[in-house]
């Protein structure tokens, strides 16, 4: 799943993981994403999200998010200053702006392919 608030950005991150074959869910917010994630009866392996953090909600949809999905691989886009706190978190995966096309796909591939730290222990609360 790709939750992105920014158009452009949310659409170039989804052409390059269908190129590569990912199949996804979109979302424009922490908040859809959340409510996609209760709805989806399928597996969501991982999200690339947004990681600005400071919107309405979107820490409380994170939380609802690792809650409902406890296995799910989170990668957090930042920009260049941090956006937020996230970049202080251990075990918090993040990719930072403007990327690569080959950093966005081998930060999935080793979410997806590795066992990484539980994100969520450190996210949320």
């Amino acid at each position: 799943m790709i939750a992105e608030d920014v158009v452009e950005l949310r659409e170039l991150e989804a052409t390059i993981l269908r190129d590569a074959g990912y199949h996804l869910l979109l979302a424009n917010s922490h908040v859809q994403a959340a409510e996609v994630a209760a709805l989806y009866e399928g597996t969501i392996d991982a999200m690339v999200l947004n990681g600005d953090l400071r919107a309405k909600g979107s820490q409380e949809a994170l939380e609802e998010i690792c809650r409902q999905r406890e296995d799910i691989k989170l990668l957090f886009v930042v920009g260049e200053d941090g956006e937020n706190l996230l970049l202080d978190r251990e075990g918090v995966e993040f990719l930072v702006k403007p990327f690569k096309v080959e950093d966005l796909l081998s930060k999935v591939r080793g979410l997806l392919h590795e066992d990484a730290v539980d994100p969520c222990d450190h996210i949320v609360g």
